[in-house]
This record gives structure tokens, C-alpha cells and sequence, in this order.
């Protein structure tokens, strides 16, 4: 299975240079969310966030020193592979990282806990 977590931290600040990078790695003009989200924010303790393959979505922007949980790519492609499918672990004990995670089509993004992510949309969505 082919890499779809990147390490992003030298460029974290910069949205440009994240779309960029999306475009690069998938093809797609993309743009980032403006706004961060914290992912199940009004969900009980346990609950997860979870939406399946979304044509207008082809990344995640994750940020590992957050809340407790967990950013995991799964689907197409990830089961029956000898590497784990893409899995950023966030938590306040956890390296100042951020990562980008790529969506493949048949792919899902779950998000369990209270991550802060932000979502690369193709930008003719």
C-alpha cells in the first residue's frame, strides 16, 4: 500500500503550501477548511466520528498535540496489506506533529475522540 500519511509540521502554517502539497500527491486542486474542527465535540465520551468516502473530501490535516484520540484512514485498499492503514494518535502527551492524511476513493476517515483536524475539499466541489 503506498504511503498516505505525510509529516507536515515545517509547513503547518502555511494553508498555500498545504494545498500545494495535497495537489501534488493526489492530482486535485484542493482548499483547507479555514476553520478547525474538534472532531465530536457534542458526542459522548466512547463515541466515534465517522463519515464514509466523501467525493468532495481528499485529505485531512490532523494535529497530534490535542485532545486524546485518533485520526485513522480504513477501507479500500488498507485490510489484508502487511502495513497498518495511516493512524496519527493525538493527545496532549504527544509530539507537536501534523500530519496529512490522504482519502483514497472506497476509503473512510474515522476520528475517534476529540482530534483537531481540518479537511482538504477539492476546489471545484
Amino acid at each position: 500500500m503506498p504511503q498516505q500519511d505525510f509529516l507536515v509540521s515545517d509547513i503547518a502554517d502555511e494553508d498555500m503550501k498545504l494545498e500545494e502539497k495535497v495537489k501534488g500527491l493526489t492530482g486535485v486542486d484542493v482548499s483547507i477548511d479555514q476553520e478547525e474542527t474538534i472532531a465530536n465535540l457534542n458526542k459522548p465520551p466512547g463515541q466515534v466520528y465517522c463519515f464514509m468516502y466523501n467525493p468532495d473530501v481528499e485529505a485531512v490535516f490532523a494535529v497530534t498535540r490535542t485532545a486524546p484520540g485518533c485520526v485513522r484512514i480504513g477501507g479500500n485498499g488498507t485490510h489484508g496489506t502487511p502495513e497498518p492503514p495511516p493512524n496519527v494518535i493525538t493527545g496532549p502527551d504527544t509530539e507537536d506533529d501534523c500530519y496529512i492524511l490522504i482519502i483514497k476513493p472506497g476509503q473512510k476517515c474515522c476520528i475517534f475522540g476529540k482530534p483537531v483536524v481540518r479537511f482538504f475539499h477539492k476546489s471545484n466541489a
